[in-house]
């Protein structure tokens, strides 16, 4: 019995192991088949993903962004750590200008795959137009151990040392740039500048004799070095670096004005002045040198300080060795017009304009000028010549319309002035000048109503102009109308400009009209003293005036002053033969 129960014993573990070994076996294949089941899922994903990624990178080179962003974006719901995908969406995102977004795609492809420095590279730029310095100097290192030999790395990083003023590591970067490149004027010309600024004037004169080794002949170098000279308050070698340049290169022009930069700084203004005459002398320094030159003595302290004659002599030696040039002609005509000599500045304007009737400012100069000096008829033919060179210019217009008014072409003036109007855009005082004008116009017309609105919109729009405010006051007063709106304005206009004849008169001839006849003698008075000429019209006023206040001889005396000047009533010889006043 008791062997069998052993037997019994030993068959019952048997079998329970053999239970045990069929579960285990279950398991395992189980295991496996989930195994295979995730690696099959996971390998479906990654054919989904490639076959998307595909479809995207397509939709980017047909420049398709928007197609393109919406599949990297699919991607990435399948699998949020595809870098390409993230590097992809940085890519347009930096097309977009949305920066944040660019960002935060490139670093994900850079933490993602720290191994590529494609990746690396489009971070460090990105992070540098978002101004993270720091961090983008820090990627840039990273990226330059891997690629040596790529000078824009080193352009990058010296620029962003430079940003953060760590100038020693931005001229390192630079000097590695050089082994790559060799010595070159741009790189030479940026470590003279950032030597300069660490106060190493010695490294910063070396820089610049490298070009001078490299290239001996070269007066361009040796001009840069004399220029570092001058900068550097060593004079001394700046001049006979130049006189070196003389040597080399006998005809260069440049040479001159930097001397004259060189004698201007240690206080020798005539030998500074002796050299710009030379330089100007020569035609082989450009034009365009020549006038920015002349532009530096267009102030009016300048002109006015002892700089006035240099000014015109450079201005004549211009148009003397450049007289087929435009500008040459030009610029001296703006130096004469600033001047006041208003008839030499309308010869070389016309010159100016003969040589190239395309710069639209010499006319509208020229055509003040010709306003200023009463030239009507010339005004009215030239400004018609303007407006077929600039049809869309209200300028020309403007002339032409204060031109028909003086020569009394009312009409003419009106068609021109509604004209020039309409192309008014974004001038003011221009649009101001314009219905002044025009109330003029409509006030020689006869049509005062239409007057009337012209004069008061230009004074609603600038209230301060004492032109307007006097001639609205003064054809109010002829026509006795609105008395008291015009010695309102004419009062205004002499408290804006109170030393003007014209304002002058005009507020005491208001007054005449009223009545108030002593205030009337005194304005007017007033204007025959301001003036150096008075005109006929404000003596015979003030011959009406004493007229009205009963001294008939006092009237006579300024009656017949007045006939002698001109410029009066058509009644001032009736006036003085009757020995009173004559209004019709």
């Amino acid at each position: 019995m008791k062997r069998i129960a052993g037997f019994l014993f030993v068959s019952l573990i048997l079998l329970v192991m053999g239970c045990n070994t069929s579960s285990n076996v279950q398991q395992a294949e189980n295991v496996q088949q989930a195994e295979e089941d995730i690696q099959e899922k996971k390998e479906e994903i990654n054919r989904q993903v490639r076959s998307i990624y595909l479809d995207g990178s397509k939709e980017m080179v047909l420049e398709n962004h928007k197609k393109a962003k919406e599949l990297f974006e699919k991607v990435l719901d399948k699998d949020s750590l595809h870098a390409p995908s993230h590097y992809q969406l940085a890519r347009i995102y930096k097309k977009d200008n949305n920066w944040e977004q660019a960002e935060k795609h490139i670093r994900k492809a850079s933490v993602t795959k720290p191994e590529n420095k494609w990746y690396k590279i489009e971070f460090a730029k990105i992070l540098k137009t978002q101004q993270e310095y720091k961090e983008a100097i820090s990627v840039y290192n990273e990226v330059i151990k891997e690629f040596s030999n790529r000078p824009d790395l080193y352009l990058d990083i010296a620029q962003l040392y430079m940003i953060v003023g760590e100038h020693e590591k931005a001229i390192e970067a630079l000097d590695e740039l050089e082994k790559l490149v060799g010595v070159h004027k741009r790189l030479v010309i940026q470590k003279q500048k950032l030597y300069l600024k660490l106060g190493k004037q010695q490294k910063a004169v070396e820089e610049i004799q490298k070009l001078i080794e490299n290239n001996p002949q070269n007066v361009d170098y040796y001009n840069m070095m004399a220029n570092l000279y001058v900068k550097t308050e060593q004079y001394t070698k700046a001049r006979k670096t130049y006189e070196k340049v003389k040597q080399l290169d006998s005809t260069n022009a440049n040479v001159h004005i930097n001397m004259a930069d060189l004698y201007k700084k240690q206080g020798k203004e005539d030998s500074a002045f002796r050299e710009l005459k030379r330089g100007f002398k020569s035609p082989a320094l450009k034009l365009q040198s020549k006038v920015q030159i002349l532009t530096s003595y267009y102030s009016m302290s300048e002109m006015y300080s002892g700089q006035k004659a240099q000014a015109f002599t450079l201005a004549e030696i211009l148009v003397e060795t450049h007289p087929n040039e435009s500008n040459s002609h030009a610029i001296y005509a703006d130096f004469l017009y600033k001047d006041e000599r208003l008839d030499k500045a309308e010869k070389q304007f016309e010159k100016a304009i003969e040589l190239n009737s395309s710069k639209f400012y010499n006319w509208e100069s020229y055509l003040n000028i010709l306003l200023q000096k009463s030239k009507f008829e010339k005004l009215k033919d030239k400004s018609s010549e303007a407006q077929e060179l600039f049809p869309m210019q209200p300028t020309p217009y403007f002339f032409a319309g204060i031109a028909e008014l003086q020569l009394e072409n009312y009409k003419s003036a009106e068609e021109y002035l509604l004209e020039g109007q309409d192309m008014v855009a974004d001038n003011e005082q221009l649009e101001i000048q314009f219905t002044t004008y025009l109330g003029e116009v409509y006030n020689e017309l006869g049509q005062y109503d239409k007057s009337d609105q012209y004069f008061s919109k230009a004074i609603e729009k600038d209230p301060s102009n004492s032109f307007t405010l006097n001639n609205y006051s003064y054809y109010l007063a002829l026509r006795g109308e609105k008395l008291e709106l015009a010695k309102e304005y004419a009062k205004k206009a002499v408290k804006i400009d109170s030393g003007n004849p014209n304002n002058q008169d005009t507020y005491g001839w208001v007054l005449f009209k009223l009545g108030r006849y002593d205030e009337a003698k005194f304005w007017i008075q007033k204007a025959v003293e301001t003036s150096d000429d008075p005109s006929g019209t404000v003596l015979e006023h003030l011959g009406d005036v004493f007229y009205e206040m009963g001294k008939t001889d006092k009237a006579v005396n300024y009656w017949k002053r007045a006939q002698k000047q001109g410029d009066t009533t058509e009644f001032i010889d009736e006036k003085i033969e009757k020995r009173k006043r004559i209004t019709e």
